[in-house]
């Protein structure tokens, strides 16, 4: 997981940043870099009864206007590779 987290905030441009855990998830890990909050999804199991997963998250993130936090970037699925937007 180290490896992972390294390389998000390489690409995210938060490299050296703190890594903050957060509480509360049960299906990811959540953590915070910088003023940034990063979420993997960690339940194999989940993610296949659910394979749109992410997607149903970041609609309802976005849905909630000025409210809900700014979804920057996401990945839809798990490829070896990141999102679009990621270089």
């Amino acid at each position: 997981m180290n490896n992972i987290i390294a390389t998000i905030l390489k690409y995210a441009g938060l490299e050296g940043k703190a890594v903050i855990p957060l509480k509360g998830a049960t299906s990811s890990y959540v953590f915070r870099a910088g003023d940034s909050v990063f979420r993997i999804h960690t339940n194999p199991a989940w993610l296949e009864q659910e394979p749109d997963l992410v997607a149903h998250e970041v609609f309802a993130l976005r849905a909630t206007g000025r409210l809900g936090p700014d979804v920057e970037n996401y990945q839809l699925t798990w490829e070896g590779r990141f999102p679009h937007g990621f270089k």
